[in-house]
């Protein structure tokens, strides 16, 4: 479908037992920059999880504010595309805040990967 698409959220270690709350927890900060792009109140079309609900199907619609897909076979947000073609209002003091941030966590990028992958 032209109109919509898809953001995938992939675990890409090898042999990862089950981990529904990670994957939980990662689409929810997904959905927060999405809605600091976005707008606040943005919702993407529909969410979906790889797994069977841990809480009651309605805390999912409440809390992604769109219609949740359990046991699916990606985990992720539909969207439409006409959402990821929007422009996007720029804030120099935000910029400038991510890119000092991203920098100090990348300059000690050596020890930071020796320690993920212990």
């Amino acid at each position: 479908d032209p109109d919509r698409s898809f953001l995938e959220y992939e675990v890409l270690l090898e042999r990862l037992p089950p981990c529904p709350q990670v994957i939980e927890l990662s689409l929810g900060v997904c959905l927060r920059v999405l809605r600091f792009l976005l707008g606040a109140t943005y919702s993407p079309l529909s969410v979906h999880l790889p797994h069977e609900p841990l809480t009651p199907k309605n805390d999912y619609q409440r809390y992604f504010g769109c219609r949740p897909y359990f046991a699916a076979r990606s985990a992720g947000f539909t969207l439409r595309a006409a959402d990821l073609r929007r422009p996007l209002h720029r804030d120099d003091a935000a910029h400038q805040a991510v890119v000092e941030y991203l920098h100090s966590i990348t300059a000690h990028e050596p020890a930071l990967v020796g320690s993920v992958r212990r």
